[in-house]
């Protein structure tokens, strides 16, 4: 099963950010369903869009195309898709969000900040890799293409995420294998050298 995810964790960011977003935005006008559904369609919408933009512009591919798919913009959304959200949405403003709150009133508030500051340390750790990562999966990939003169089109998280966990270990562009070449020949002339310094004692 492929994580679609933009990082190596089994979460989504832009799923746990639309949350957040939802959250904030729709507890102050939940006295009006119509108007708490429409609000969610927009603000998760605009966030698929901007994320979608940003992501394709630091990895110059596409990690979702929604141009297959009616009443779509730019391919970054659809409206199936962003009527989902706004449904899902009022789910999460009218029954989750209540429990939910309920149940952290019962966790004391020392646990709540340990676990959040646990969280974030390995969220970052995961942000970092994960960029690393996918940043050379995504050159592999447009650098493989410009060789093959194929054609690169649509969503390309599949490639990405299949190539990205080998990344860290295999240097994948010329500039990266030759780089990684004159360390390793560095390396043997430093140990070569170490040596001759040892018998010349």
């Amino acid at each position: 099963m492929l994580n679609r995810g933009f990082l190596f964790g089994p979460y989504l960011p832009i799923y746990g950010f639309g949350v957040i977003l939802i959250t904030f935005i729709g507890q102050k006008i939940q006295n009006n369903v119509i108007l708490t559904f429409l609000v969610i369609v927009v603000a998760c919408s605009a966030l698929e869009y901007i994320t979608s933009y940003f992501l394709e512009k630091l990895f110059k591919l596409r990690w979702w195309d929604y141009s297959n798919k009616e009443l779509n913009i730019n391919g970054r959304v659809c409206a199936r898709d962003s009527l989902a959200f706004g449904f899902y949405g009022c789910i999460l403003i009218y029954y989750i969000v209540p429990g939910f709150n309920n149940l952290l009133d019962q966790i004391p508030i020392e646990f709540e900040a340990v676990l959040a500051i646990s969280l974030v340390v390995v969220f970052l750790f995961d942000t970092i890799a994960s960029i690393y990562a996918n940043s050379k999966a995504a050159k592999y990939i447009i650098e493989n293409a410009k060789q093959t003169g194929a054609k690169i089109v649509g969503d390309q998280t599949h490639e990405i995420k299949s190539n990205a966990k080998k990344a860290i270990k295999k240097p994948f562009t010329k500039e990266e294998r030759a780089k990684r070449a004159v360390k390793r020949r560095t390396k043997k002339q430093v140990k070569r050298q170490a040596r001759q310094n040892r018998k010349a004692r």
